[in-house]
């Protein structure tokens, strides 16, 4: 039963139509999936205080190494910053001391960011390790998943057929029941959630396909038509962004060294996607309004960032100012340290209280990572994720191997696009299915 609640709160995570409170109401935010998760951990640690064991794979644990190097430089970066008096600190601080502000305050939230990426890795790295070992186990993941996604799909398109007649079903979170207008979203939250997240889609594709058969095997068409239709239908900048990241991984670090055959293939298909998503941009008025207040206003903001924002700017301003911050410190104060290895964990969420009066992460996970461990931590997880699929995808073949680097780096330029956990939910599968696989083979094998 426990196993069967903590598929159930992995595969609702992502899923932001199950909010239900966010952190000013709560604290942290609320939804389904944290619910279920609480009852899980509540689980795990009265099994722990009797003093019952666990058996996790050691090749399990072996895959995610290169993950928990990068969470030690995380924390390490962070004390190092703290140590050099590097670590921002708000020109505004928090005026209101009830409880639920005060764990939203730039004192103390970066503690429970801090939190937050220790508990993550052991959910959804080490936890599918324990939960996932037997066919039946995988067999209720996918099972669930397959079902949640028909329901994205099914109301997702049934939700944007009828907002063209003007009648809206589903909201953005159930917490709030705000409508977010003629854009696809299904129930993954707002339209930005539902790009990056359909992204992620290809991946764990991918990964049931080596469950099943051992390989990756093509695709559905017509689910592959109606994913990217949905995708476009968004109307996302940060879905836009995560594209333009996406292409720049596979053109930079994929193609390299492929056959000329390769290269013209994904050029092809590059330029057919890119000629969709242009006319995309320039029939959604939302994406060209905010492509002409950033061109128009941009210098400003670089010279002067706390000047009067317009609306389309404000709500996305969190997303720029932290870089704002960096390259100012850097050209004025010759800050080559930050730049490096970044200003700790939390850190970039505290600069942008000085614009908003309140901790606000960036919902860019770019800006995030890049402002907060800088570019030598930005390739510590670069090259972490490509050390564990190295370690993964062992038993694939060639071919296979390098279309999982491919959907690895889609779906890691819409996380970098936009925030979610996504991703770390669809890898940890995927190492629980490579330890499956590799321990079928050996038993066959005998």
């Amino acid at each position: 039963m426990i196993t069967k609640i903590w598929v159930v709160s992995i595969v609702l995570e992502p899923l932001l139509l199950f909010v239900i409170a966010d952190r000013h109401e709560v604290g942290i935010g609320l939804n389904i999936s944290r619910i279920l998760q609480f009852v899980v951990v509540s689980y795990l640690f009265f099994k722990l205080l009797f003093r019952q064991s666990f058996w996790i794979s050691e090749r399990g644990l072996f895959l995610f190494k290169p993950y928990s190097t990068f969470i030690l430089y995380t924390y390490t970066a962070t004390l190092c910053s703290l140590i050099f008096g590097l670590y921002p600190v708000s020109s505004l601080l928090s005026e209101s001391r009830d409880f639920i502000e005060y764990l939203n305050s730039s004192e103390f939230r970066p503690i429970i960011e801090a939190i937050i990426i220790f508990y993550q890795f052991i959910y959804f790295f080490i936890l599918p390790l324990l939960f996932l070992k037997e066919k039946a186990d995988f067999d209720f993941f996918f099972k669930v998943l397959f079902f949640f996604l028909a329901l994205h799909f099914g109301l997702g398109y049934i939700d944007f057929i009828l907002n063209l007649g003007g009648f809206q079903l589903i909201p953005r979170h159930l917490g709030d029941g705000v409508q977010v207008g003629l854009r696809w979203h299904g129930i993954a939250g707002e339209p930005r959630d539902a790009a990056i997240y359909n992204m992620s889609l290809f991946f764990i594709i991918a990964v049931y396909s080596i469950y099943k058969h051992g390989q990756i095997t093509k695709i559905n068409p017509v689910f592959l038509f109606f994913l990217v239709i949905s995708m476009l239908l968004t109307f996302s900048a940060s879905f836009v962004v995560g594209v333009v990241i996406a292409a720049g991984f596979i053109i930079l670090i994929y193609l390299p060294g492929r056959s000329l055959t390769t290269i013209v293939n994904y050029g092809a298909v590059g330029v057919v996607f890119s000629t969709a998503m242009f006319f995309t941009i320039q029939n959604s008025p939302r994406l060209v309004d905010y492509y002409e207040s950033y061109r128009d206003f941009l210098f400003y903001f670089y010279q002067n960032p706390h000047i009067e924002l317009p609306y389309l700017i404000k709500i996305s301003f969190n997303n720029v100012y932290p870089m704002i911050f960096l390259l100012k410190d850097f050209f004025q104060n010759l800050n080559f340290y930050s730049l490096l290895f970044g200003y700790g964990i939390g850190s970039s969420g505290v600069v942008n209280q000085d614009i908003y009066g309140e901790f606000y992460n960036p919902n860019n996970q770019f800006v995030r990572i890049i402002f907060e461990y800088g570019i030598f931590g930005s390739a510590l997880l670069i090259f972490g994720i490509k050390l564990f699929l190295k370690r993964t995808c062992k038993l694939l073949d060639r071919k296979d191997r390098n279309l999982m680097l491919m959907l690895t780096f889609i779906m890691i330029g819409g996380i970098l696009a936009h925030r979610s956990n996504v991703w770390m939910i669809w890898l940890g599968i995927f190492g629980a299915v490579s330890v499956f696989r590799h321990r079928l083979n050996c038993t066959r094998a005998l």
